[in-house]
């Protein structure tokens, strides 16, 4: 969560265009495991504003994220 700080478990985090994905775990964590090159990463949760980053993976390369969801607030009438 961006304004709290606060881990999301349960998040699922996607790559776009392919059938890899997975879920945060209850420290809001994940691991996907890909082959090098250039990927497009869709993080999104209940309540939050979807966010797509791009990342490059280098052979034999582990990439760290830091993904900060935003709230999304609605209002139903």
């Amino acid at each position: 969560d961006k304004e709290s700080g606060e881990v999301l478990p349960g998040a699922s985090v996607i790559i776009k265009g392919t059938n890899l994905g997975g879920t945060s775990d209850v420290n809001g964590e994940f691991m996907l495991r890909v082959a090098a090159g250039t990927y497009e990463v869709e993080t999104s949760y209940l309540g939050f504003k979807s966010l797509a980053q791009s990342v490059t993976v280098e052979d034999n390369q582990f990439v760290e994220l830091n993904i900060q969801l935003e709230a999304d607030a609605l209002m139903l009438k």
